[in-house]
């Protein structure tokens, strides 16, 4: 089985879990914008392609590597690259690639800000007060159902980029112009709560994992233990079941405060808390796998975890001389450092 990695980023670790659960003959493919990428330290083969902004540019690359090197499956590590390769969805399927990732509909939602509130919203889930405009905003702190500090973040952004917590209105008027596309959101109080999540490709949810996070930086999850938690269970089932049609894996990002649950945002990807449902027994490259190989498919484990799981990360540094990082690391021996 040739799997496909893009923007593997630091993600390598992702790429070691799928390698535990396929057999010697597979191969492990990793794409990035830049050589300089330590996930490919843990591929077979890797490539540097355009940046996915460059639609058609990186559009034909990715299907020409799908193509040269028989990619059976495809999975993303990036929200924007996620709706980027969703686009060109069904061409990835006529090379019999199988994308581990949401139709278009369902990433361009996960990736707009704006519009998963408004979908939390229409279907009944508690989520953070959002606003467009200063004004709409401002009208809400005068009137008391609203209150500083807020967030200031881009409509379209990922991995806590560009994020502002403003404390007063001055603030809020002058980082709210820092980059065309910025919102507004509510501080949400509470503990913080995520869900890994998985379904397959006819989008059957398999797994639900709850975790609770205690540390993340610059939006990387670092410290994390599964919990018992029913009903963010029963909530992630019916929010699938309202997105109808995803796809792959997904990290949910929840907030608890005396006993209500927020939905903040979704992430159509493995999430950096991953590596606790895996450590729990999640197993979902295991279940991926199951599920290109057609047949009966992996088999539906909803709540099947350890509780108590308890996950850190460390930072693991490697290298070595320039030549033997070009030939062992990036694969490339033409790519110049």
């Amino acid at each position: 089985m040739n799997i496909l990695f893009s923007c593997i980023g630091k993600r390598g670790y992702i790429a070691d879990y799928f390698r535990e659960a396929c057999d010697d003959n597979s191969t492990f493919i990793g794409t990035s914008s830049s050589p300089w990428t330590p996930g490919f330290h843990s591929c077979d083969k890797s490539y540097v392609v355009p940046p996915y902004r460059d639609r058609d540019a990186y559009k034909r690359e990715m299907l020409s590597i799908c193509r040269d090197e028989k990619v059976d499956a495809l999975i993303s590590f990036m929200d924007e690259d996620v709706a980027v390769l969703a686009s060109f969805r069904d061409e990835l399927l006529d090379l019999g690639v199988s994308p581990v990732i949401p139709p278009s509909d369902i990433a361009n939602l996960c990736l707009d800000k704006w519009d998963a509130h408004c979908f939390f919203l229409e279907n009944g889930f508690r989520t953070a007060r959002t606003y467009l405009d200063i004004s709409s905003c401002l009208k809400d702190v005068e009137s008391g159902a609203l209150d500083f500090p807020l967030f200031l973040k881009p409509r379209f952004g990922f991995g806590s980029g560009n994020n502002f917590k403003v404390r007063n209105r001055g603030e809020l008027k002058i980082l709210f112009e820092y980059q065309g596309d910025m919102l507004i959101q509510e501080t949400l109080s509470g503990e913080c709560y995520n869900v890994d999540l998985l379904c397959d490709k006819d989008s059957r949810l398999l797994s639900i994992i709850p975790w609770r996070k205690f540390q993340s930086r610059m939006g990387e999850t670092e410290q994390a233990m599964t919990v018992e938690f029913p009903e963010l269970l029963h909530i992630t089932e019916k929010l699938v079941h309202a997105l109808n049609g995803h796809v792959g894996p997904m990290d949910i990002d929840y907030f608890v405060k005396d006993g209500k649950v927020s939905i903040l945002e979704m992430n159509p990807r493995f999430g950096g808390g991953y590596p606790v449902s895996h450590l729990a027994g999640g197993e979902f490259p295991k279940k991926i796998i199951e599920d290109i190989r057609g047949g009966e498919g992996p088999a539906v484990s909803l709540g099947n975890y350890e509780r108590d799981v308890v996950m850190m990360k460390q930072l693991k540094p490697f290298g070595g001389n320039r030549d033997y990082v070009k030939k062992h690391l990036l694969q490339l021996p033409d790519v110049a450092l």
